[in-house]
Order: structure tokens, then C-alpha cells, then sequence
């Protein structure tokens, strides 16, 4: 089964391993580094009840999770929490999540703006499991949320955004959060430019990507080779990356301006405290801005 029909036909299991992440980090760290008090409604009583507990928490993080997923989603969930946050300010009028999984920003910041619009897109799948955990912590939805479920087989994101309100000639942040790597560069192409060809000059995306080498079966960089076997056990395995030092570029021939980047080292440094080890060398965060 291919993987992009696995993720129409089941919830994503990656979504799953980040949200278990979250909850793990806000229950072992805590504010201001891991704030996703809502992380723990998407799993399972069973792993809840585990991670209340300081010493199940020190077993788990000692031998049965990779301690460099951890300390990279911690810091993802992070960087982009900021983003989300500063564009509640800024100026932003809507906020789009491409795969959004079981994020849950839409909820834990509350300070919209009036007018203010978020747009979730995922898979269906993911998507309804996702709804049915909130339904069962007794959670609704914000009036500001809409929900947008897309099969990426059989639609494009111009066939479902516009119909569910999105408007194009608005400031929007597109936050494309673990979702590069697992498609085709055709796909990465597609949304890249149905943003640039629907959205202001000055609206921006942030998302993350893997240097190629891991896609070509180089595991050279740090945790490479764990990481790419976690992925193809979950049928969700890594198949887009760009070689090293070439985003700007790419982004560049795309219609954007690469306005923020960080390497691994950089991101542990911008976001993370000496309670985490080395995270994985091979993803990259970027943020860039339609010209």
C-alpha cells in the first residue's frame, strides 16, 4: 500500500507518535519549553494514566522512545507555537494548517482576533479520530476553526480552501508541519505553489524537510538511520528531501523569500535547554514569505 493511501484509509500513525511527544514533554517539562496541555486528550487511557507518573516518565524516556525525536519534536512544537502566536498580532487575518494531525494550537490559544479564521486540512481519517478524542474530553471547536478533510488522491487544496471560506487576498501563515518529507515532490510543488498563486505578497509558510541524503539511503547524519526505519514500519516512509544548503534557491525559483532558517544545531540552541540531548541531524526548519 502506497503511503499516501494509507494515511486516506487509517489515522496516521506519525501524527500519533507526535502528539504522544507533546504530552510527554509538557508533563516532563513543562512551561515555557513544552506548553500542549491538550496533547494527552489523543491518547489512549492506557499511555494517559503511564505519563502522569515521574518514574514511568524517566523509564520511558531512558529506553523507549529515541531520545533525538523527542528533543526535535519538542522543539517543532515550539517554534511553531510562536508563529501561531505572533500571528494572532501581527497583522495575519487567517491561519492555515496543511496536515494538521492532532494539533492543537486552535484550541490553546485563545486571544484571536475578531474576524480572525483557522483552517485545518488533513486526511479524513486523521481528521475524524482527531474530532471524536475532542468530542470525548468534552472540548468544542472554536468559532474561528473550520475543519477541512481532503483526500489528496481525488483533491487539491484550490478544489476544498475556497469553498470552506479561505480568502486569498488575505494575510495568511500556512504552517506545513511534518508533511514535506512524506510526499512527492510534485506534491511539494503543488501546495507550494497553489500558496504563492492564492495568497498576499507578504503571507508566508513555515514548514520542515529533511536533507536528501536520508531519502537515498545516506544515514550519516545523526539518528538517520533510526528514524528512517520508525518511518517505513509505520507504512509512512521518507521520500522528499533537498541537498543541503539549497532552500533559498529552491524557494527562490518558487516565488518566496527564505526569511528564517535553522539547522539542527541551531534549533536545539533557539529552543531547547541542557535537559535535551542532540536532536536529529537531518531535518531543517524553514519559514519563507510570498513575493
Amino acid at each position: 500500500m502506497s503511503q499516501d493511501r494509507r494515511i486516506e484509509t487509517k489515522p496516521s500513525h506519525t501524527a500519533k507518535i507526535v502528539c504522544y511527544m507533546r504530552a510527554l514533554a509538557y508533563k516532563e517539562v513543562g512551561e515555557p519549553i513544552a506548553n500542549d496541555y491538550l496533547a494527552h486528550h489523543f491518547l489512549s487511557p492506557p499511555l494517559r494514566a503511564r505519563i502522569e507518573s515521574a518514574e514511568n516518565r524517566a523509564q520511558i524516556l531512558a529506553s523507549e522512545v529515541p531520545a533525538a525525536n523527542y528533543a526535535y519534536l519538542t522543539a517543532r512544537t515550539r517554534h511553531l507555537d510562536q508563529l501561531f502566536q505572533q500571528a494572532l498580532t501581527d497583522g495575519t487575518e487567517q491561519i492555515v494548517l496543511l496536515g494538521a494531525g492532532y494539533d492543537s494550537r486552535s484550541y490553546r490559544f485563545t486571544n484571536v482576533p475578531n474576524g480572525f479564521r483557522i483552517f485545518e486540512v488533513d486526511a479524513p481519517t486523521t481528521q475524524a479520530a482527531k474530532r471524536r478524542y475532542l468530542q470525548n474530553a468534552n472540548i468544542e471547536a472554536p468559532p474561528h476553526l473550520t475543519y477541512i478533510p481532503i483526500d489528496f488522491n481525488l483533491n487539491r487544496l484550490e478544489d476544498v480552501l475556497p469553498l470552506a471560506g479561505f480568502a486569498p487576498n488575505k494575510q495568511t501563515l500556512f504552517i506545513w508541519e511534518g508533511v514535506t518529507y512524506y510526499i512527492e515532490a510534485y506534491a511539494v510543488d503543488g501546495t507550494l505553489a497553489f500558496i504563492r498563486d492564492n495568497s498576499t505578497a507578504g503571507s508566508k509558510v513555515t514548514f520542515d524537510y529533511i536533507t536528501d541524503r536520508i531519502v537515498f539511503g545516506d544515514y550519516s547524519d545523526y539518528g538517520a538511520q533510526e528514524a528512517a526505519t520508525a518511518v517505513a514500519d509505520a507504512q509512512e516512509p521518507f521520500i522528499f528531501g533537498l541537498p543541503e544548503g539549497s532552500v533559498a534557491e529552491f524557494l527562490a525559483s518558487r516565488g518566496y523569500e527564505l526569511t528564517q532558517h535553522f539547522t539542527p544545531e541551531e534549533f536545539h540552541a533557539a529552543y531547547l535547554d541542557a535537559r535535551f540531548g542532540r536532536i536529529y541531524g537531518f531535518f531543517q526548519n524553514a519559514v519563507a514569505q510570498v513575493q
